[in-house]
C-alpha cells in the first residue's frame, strides 16, 4: 500500500509540475506541446499502466491540436524533436492542405538550407531567443 501511494505521488507530481508550466503566463504553444509530449512519454515509458496511459492520451488529444504541432515544428528550440513520425506526417499533411503557401519554407527550414544559416540553429542561439524573434 505504501509503495502504491508513493507511485501515485510521483505521477501526480509530474502532472502538477507540467500543468503549472503549461498554465504559466509566458508559456508558448511550442513549449506547451513539448511539455505535453514529455508527460505523455513519461506515462508511456515509466508508468506502464494501460488505463492511465489511455487517460493521458485522451487529455493530450483534447489539449493539443495540429496548430500546436506546427508551432512545435517551427520553434527552433524544439523543431518537433519529440514528435513521432505519425505526428510529423499528420502535421505536414495538415499544413500542406490548409497552408500550402508556407510548405516550401518549412521544408527549407527542416533541411537547414539557405537562407537558414548554421549559426541560427546553434543551441546557445535558440535557447536565448524567442521563436517569434528568431523568425523575424
Amino acid at each position: 500500500m505504501k509503495t502504491t501511494a508513493k507511485e501515485y505521488l510521483v505521477k501526480l507530481k509530474k502532472i502538477s509540475i507540467t500543468l503549472d508550466k503549461v498554465q504559466a503566463d509566458g508559456c508558448t504553444l511550442s513549449e506547451s506541446t513539448h511539455l505535453w509530449l514529455e508527460l505523455k512519454q513519461f506515462f508511456e515509458l515509466e508508468v506502464c499502466n494501460d488505463s492511465m496511459v489511455e487517460k493521458v492520451q485522451k487529455r493530450f488529444d483534447m489539449a493539443v491540436n495540429e496548430y500546436h504541432f506546427i508551432a512545435y515544428v517551427l520553434d527552433p528550440k524544439y523543431r518537433g524533436i519529440k514528435m513521432n513520425s505519425d505526428q510529423m506526417d499528420s502535421t505536414l499533411d495538415f499544413t500542406n492542405l490548409y497552408h500550402q503557401e508556407i510548405m516550401p519554407e518549412i521544408i527549407t527550414y527542416q533541411a537547414e538550407a539557405y537562407p537558414f544559416k548554421d549559426y541560427l540553429f546553434k543551441a546557445q542561439t535558440v535557447s536565448q531567443v524567442k521563436p517569434l524573434t528568431w523568425w523575424l
